[in-house]
């Protein structure tokens, strides 16, 4: 059954865990982080609406073992298919990126002479997100969960220009669903429609009241039924949150990364490895279990309602057939 108690995301501030990051990287300088302004200083970024969604889908195995159990995992969740976003090129996303002088270096403050001075970065981050639905019993004893993990950076180009460094990369997102693929997970009979042949004349009234949403939470009881594709419709709700947060954390790190120096290249880079890592948590802040699972039930309770009110129609017409 489901059980809110099983979904552990810790908070943390993935800024300040990235200026402690770079504060032990000889090479970097991680601008104008501090304790104060760690959690919600970007830079100069404007944050718009991601853009058009690709439909993809996939049913890769191999996902399972790259992605955490449980810190980026939500239990039980729209029903459209895998979503894939990419983000057009950065000067068409109303992101202001601060344009270099011809000279902008700086001494980082334990260096000294050429060998501190350090450089901007223009950055440029593009993002993608991928589903895998895998119908495989879920760990935890739930009908379905979401899990999702920023991976490394790819495509990643680091150059030097006359007044910085410039860097482009793109983030995936890697979304895995995962949901039972025959009973539920306390032996609860799937409900296909209200013609499943599991439904007779004397268990119809039974089956309507399992699948009757909540009137407060609109959690269904499923006591003895349950239905795999609302379940599916609750977790791909929370895979394209997951999807639309994780674009977002991908703007205001490109924010961020603009606002930081570095001595060369590989330095750049090393600031560009704290990417997924801000993504990820920014992703974690946005979903906190109690609110994430109630708007993912939220946008189901109308397909459950319609599903129990067919079924409870049917058989008070008289129109299921009698038990085996």
């Amino acid at each position: 059954m489901y059980d809110r108690k099983r979904i552990h995301r810790p908070h943390a501030e993935p800024l300040l865990l990235a200026a402690r990051q770079a504060a032990l990287i000889p090479d970097v300088y991680a601008g104008d982080i501090g304790t104060a302004n760690a959690g919600h200083n970007f830079g100069c970024v404007a944050v718009t609406a991601p853009a058009s969604w690709e439909e993809r889908f996939s049913t890769r195995n191999a996902v399972v073992a790259t992605i955490p159990w449980g810190a980026n995992r939500q239990a039980d969740g729209e029903r459209d298919d895998g979503k894939q976003t990419v983000l057009p090129p950065v000067e068409d996303q109303g992101v202001d990126v601060p344009a270099s002088a011809e000279d902008e270096t700086d001494a980082l403050p334990f260096g000294g002479g050429a060998a501190g001075a350090t450089r901007h970065l223009q950055s440029a981050l593009g993002f993608a997100s991928n589903r895998t639905d895998e119908p495989v019993n879920p760990p935890g004893g739930e009908y379905g969960t979401t899990t999702f993990k920023a991976l490394p950076l790819k495509d990643v180009e680091v150059k030097t220009g006359n007044g910085g460094f410039i860097v482009k990369a793109t983030e995936e997102l890697e979304i895995n669903v995962q949901v039972c693929p025959g009973n539920g997970p306390h032996r609860e009979i799937n409900i296909a429609g209200d013609a499943d042949p599991a439904i007779d004349r004397e268990n119809y009234l039974k089956v309507a009241a399992d699948l009757t949403p909540d009137p407060k939470d609109h959690v269904p009881p499923r006591n003895h039924y349950w239905a795999r594709d609302l379940v599916y419709k609750h977790e791909h709700f929370h895979a394209s949150e997951d999807a639309t947060y994780g674009a977002e954390g991908t703007r205001q790190a490109q924010g961020w990364l603009s606002k930081q120096r570095a001595r060369d290249e590989q330095a750049a880079r090393t600031l560009l490895d704290l990417v997924p890592g801000q993504v990820e948590e920014h992703i974690r802040i946005k979903m906190p279990k109690t609110a994430r699972e109630q708007r993912a039930y939220d946008d189901g309770a109308q397909a459950y309602q319609a599903l129990a009110d067919a079924t409870k129609t049917k058989g008070d017409s008289g129109n299921y057939p009698p038990p085996p």
